[in-house]
């Protein structure tokens, strides 16, 4: 049942930055290249301690952020974004598309 959570939303949405990253391997050593940069709408959150009790121990901190999307288009694994001239690489991912019509995206503070 879709609902219309996702309108609370909206009025957070701004423009950031995000690039993909792809890897290929060759001889064994792992080589990552990102692709130029494009912008999405997302809202931008920092983790807080009551979202640190809820995700897995020990992979985020207060550094880190989750973002909103009310997109249809998924931000692959990996991907970086960034926001104000900090980067975060999306590390999991929570599609509520079908039930809110949102999608919350973690990213780990790349330091």
């Amino acid at each position: 049942m879709m609902t219309n959570v996702y309108v609370s939303i909206i009025p957070f949405l701004r423009e950031v930055s995000y690039q993909t990253v792809s890897q290929t391997t060759y001889e064994g050593e792992i080589s990552e290249t990102l692709s130029t940069a494009s912008t999405i709408q997302l809202a931008c959150f920092p983790i807080t301690f009551k979202d640190l009790k809820v995700l897995p121990e020990g992979m985020y901190d207060l550094q880190d952020y989750k973002f909103y999307s009310v997109a249809s288009t998924l931000l692959e694994l990996n991907s970086i974004v960034t926001l104000s001239s900090m980067q975060f690489k999306i590390t999991s991912l929570s599609d509520r598309i079908f039930d809110g019509g949102f999608s919350i995206y973690y990213g780990k503070s790349i330091r």
